[in-house]
């Protein structure tokens, strides 16, 4: 009986695979050597097959992983540049307080217990503060931008019931008296010391953070542990090592604002480390 190309091409996958008996494999193999059809047809057997591919669907994840790289590389410099931005608009307007001088203040009182108050000296700024019944705080200063952009000022105030007026340096020394009548103590006006408190506060957080992720390996808590590292590095930043501040509320301000570049900043980097 005469086996046919039809029996052999049946064969031929199983021959392929290596699962004919010995006595088939020699039948496939002597039909193999007088025929080249059989032949052809189990070289195209032994091709990987191709699979047909989506044009349009892989020039949109093609697209897709652009977008996303585009996007991550726009963060990253968008932050950085804030950053450096928000850090120089802080230092260029940090007040340089202008210490007491004869000269530097003239004081005359006025009908209906006001008092008058001009500030000779040309300076940029002054800030005069109310801090319990009747007794004020006047401070003077200067910023390197005022002094590049030569804005100098006299400057004059009129305070209502007034009993005593001090001038402050602003450097833990005993305030100057201008008007009225001296406490027996003296008075100081001390910096503020919570953004130490903040700072430490902000370690506790982070380390808390690092803790719960290194137990359940969540990156979630990667990205919070992100928030008070944002606002540690923000406040070495600006304040450096030393947090005393007679400026609370623009310190306070100014740090947050920077810890917000700050945190996108290390959030493209993560994002970038993931995608690596």
């Amino acid at each position: 009986m005469k086996i046919t190309c039809n029996v052999i091409k049946d064969l031929l996958p199983l021959y392929k695979e290596e699962l004919l008996s010995d006595d088939s494999k020699i039948l496939v193999e002597k039909h193999l050597e007088t025929c080249n059809t059989c032949k052809e047809y189990l070289i195209n057997l032994c091709e990987p097959e191709v699979v047909p591919v989506d044009s349009g669907r892989l020039i949109y994840m093609f697209k897709e992983t652009i977008d996303k790289d585009k996007r991550k590389n726009i963060l990253f410099f968008v932050s950085l540049i804030s950053i450096f931005l928000i850090a120089l608009f802080f230092n260029l307007t940090s007040p340089m307080y202008i210490p007491y001088h004869a000269g530097l203040v003239d004081i005359r009182r006025l009908d209906k217990g006001l008092v008058y108050i001009k500030i000779n000296e040309d300076v940029s700024r002054h800030k005069l503060t109310e801090t319990s019944n009747g007794e004020y705080v006047l401070e003077t200063y200067t910023t390197t931008l005022d002094k590049f952009l030569n804005r100098l000022e006299k400057s004059e105030e009129i305070a209502s019931n007034v009993n005593s007026l001090y001038y402050s340096n602003n450097d833990n020394t005993e305030a100057k008296l201008l008007y009225g009548i001296k406490s027996e103590e003296g008075v100081i006006f001390l910096p503020r010391l919570f953004l130490t408190y903040y700072f430490y506060f902000s370690i506790f957080c982070l380390i808390i953070f690092i803790i719960i992720f290194l137990k359940t390996k969540k990156d979630i808590f990667i990205y919070l542990s992100l928030i008070p590292l944002s606002f540690i590095i923000s406040q070495l930043i600006l304040k450096g090592f030393n947090f005393v501040t007679y400026n609370e509320m623009r310190d306070f301000s100014s740090i947050v604002l920077l810890a917000v570049p700050i945190y996108l900043f290390l959030f493209s980097i993560k994002k970038k480390i993931n995608s690596a």
